[in-house]
């Protein structure tokens, strides 16, 4: 009897270190979701790394320059954001870390699909600016090109 008792206390030690070292379980699907939307991140990322070194060759220096400044904006965007959301007490969870990657790749096929369908843009290229603020400084100069073409 007194053996089974300790067994039990141990086995109730155990479980607390085990939780105090991994987590509770609501803590592991969250790290495991979190794990699974940062794969799908990286692979967005390479694929679009992929295709700006395909079309690199046809566009203007500047166009490159912006793809490299818009990679950029969108890593410090998502880093905040998923790092953010490993804390339990963050508003960001990982339904945000999904719209994240939907706007991304959204607003990178749109960027992509107007580049392919006319000669490469000239951007203005600010020193720091976030992500939003690169998307509607591209557009702008894309309405730009547009009028002054049509």
């Amino acid at each position: 009897r007194q053996v089974a008792a300790k067994y039990l206390i141990i086995m109730e030690i155990a479980q607390d270190v085990r939780e105090l070292l991994v987590g509770s379980t609501t803590e592991q699907q969250l790290l495991q979701d979190m794990q699974s939307y940062h794969q799908k991140y990286c692979d967005f990322m390479r694929k679009l790394a992929n295709q700006v070194s395909e079309l690199s060759l046809a566009m203007c220096p500047e166009s490159r320059i912006f793809y490299y400044q818009l990679q950029c904006a969108m890593y410090k965007d998502w880093t905040a954001a998923i790092t953010d959301c490993a804390f339990m007490s963050s508003t960001i969870n990982t339904k945000t870390l999904e719209t994240k990657l939907n706007t991304y790749e959204q607003v990178v096929a749109r960027i992509l699909r107007n580049d392919a369908e006319s000669a490469s843009p000239v951007v203005d290229v600010p020193k720091d600016s976030s992500m939003e603020q690169w998307i509607h400084m591209y557009e702008a100069h894309r309405k730009k090109i547009a009028s002054t073409q049509g």
